[in-house]
């Protein structure tokens, strides 16, 4: 109680020094109760952002924060990797998060959030995040379908505006690096199966869809319909077309087409895809490749 007490008064001390914020973010002398009795004093916002930042956050002091509703200090703990944060108290924010741009990005960004909250999160975040969380590796078959379903439907209700040189211009520049990077490592005999897992696990769709069409010799549109339809057929087809193998087809299904896991094609035991050459061709014939 007296090693509390004269913590308390040590950083009470340090209210009017420049140093205040260092010392609430990184003091070894405040433990968990001192801080609680901090949050509950109800100092200004920038004193509890820096509690926000501190390593390890207990996941006591994580909820006092939220308690107080201060929307930069609860952008600042969401930003907070290390910080504990009970799966509910997440579920809650997301449901206040929708008029409080500043916690979005943090919380895309969050791991071990709930499917129920990627999800919600997918109403309502702006496009560029949409990506964000269709890159995140620990989405299951529904969520990944919830967050293609919102891009789809953004497409539809926010066209292009003429003169809009912020994110539209922002995507048409990926893709054209996606185009210029598949092009340049094709041209360098360096776009192989191995380039395309690695491009698969840093979540570069684009690139992968380019450099497939590259590979394949085939139109890019049949690479972009068979993932907009979420084809198991038809990504495996790409695959075997691209002289990728049945893993790295299976990979490509569940990560770039997002089919769900129960309707993956598999390898058949003696042969490495599942269909047959002409059934493969005449998959990407379907989807525009004659």
């Amino acid at each position: 109680m007296l090693f509390r007490f004269l913590s308390l008064n040590a950083w009470r001390g340090t209210m009017r020094q420049p140093s205040r914020r260092r010392s609430l973010e990184f003091s070894p002398l405040l433990d968990d109760e001192t801080l609680l009795d901090i949050i509950q004093g109800a100092p200004a916002s920038d004193a509890l952002a820096a509690i926000s930042n501190r390593s390890n956050l207990a996941e006591s002091v994580s909820e006092a924060v939220v308690a107080t509703d201060d929307e930069q200090a609860v952008a600042a703990l969401l930003s907070n990797q290390s910080a504990q944060i009970r799966e509910e108290t997440l579920d809650a924010l997301v449901d206040r998060a929708p008029s409080k741009a500043s916690w979005h990005k943090p919380m895309v960004r969050r791991p071990a959030m709930s499917q129920k909250s990627l999800r919600r999160l997918s109403e309502f975040v702006a496009s560029s995040l949409l990506r964000d969380l269709e890159r995140r590796r620990d989405i299951d078959s529904d969520t990944a379908q919830a967050i293609n379903n919102a891009m789809k439907k953004r497409i539809i209700d926010e066209p292009p505006e003429a003169g809009n040189d912020t994110l539209d211009s922002e995507e048409g520049e990926d893709r054209e690096l996606a185009d210029e990077k598949a092009k340049r490592l094709y041209d360098a005999g360096e776009l192989n199966e191995a380039a395309i897992i690695d491009a698969v696990n840093r979540g570069e769709r684009g690139f992968v869809s380019e450099a497939l069409a590259l590979m394949a010799e085939i139109p890019l549109l049949v690479v972009s319909k068979a993932v907009a339809m979420n084809s198991a057929k038809g990504m495996t087809s790409v695959a075997w077309k691209a002289g990728l193998t049945m893993k790295t087809g299976v990979e490509l299904q569940l990560r770039l087409a997002r089919v769900p896991p129960s309707k993956v094609l598999q390898p058949k035991p003696g042969r490495d895809f599942p269909m047959s050459d002409d059934d493969m061709t005449w998959q990407i014939n379907f989807f525009g490749g004659r």
